[in-house]
């Protein structure tokens, strides 16, 4: 997506691939704990499966607030 398609948007409604509630917990991870958080998702594009590996940083903002970064890789084949 662009930049003018999601600035302004709340994050649940730009990250809609993944279940709100998934993601909240994912995020409320990141700030419970401070520390990175990363998992992979099945996302089906047409008749085409792909694994993405995301990555959530916490980024801190202030003193004492912090920021959970997403980073969304393409997981290249592989076994399983």
């Amino acid at each position: 997506m662009r930049r003018d398609e999601v600035v302004g948007r709340a994050v649940f409604d730009v990250l809609s691939r993944q279940p709100r509630d998934r993601l909240r917990a994912a995020f409320d991870r990141v700030f419970d704990t401070g520390e990175l958080s990363q998992e992979e998702i099945d996302v089906g594009l047409g008749d085409e499966q792909r694994t993405y590996r995301i990555t959530r940083i916490p980024m801190r903002l202030a003193a004492r607030s912090l920021l959970p970064a997403s980073k969304g890789s393409p997981v290249t084949i592989r076994g399983r």
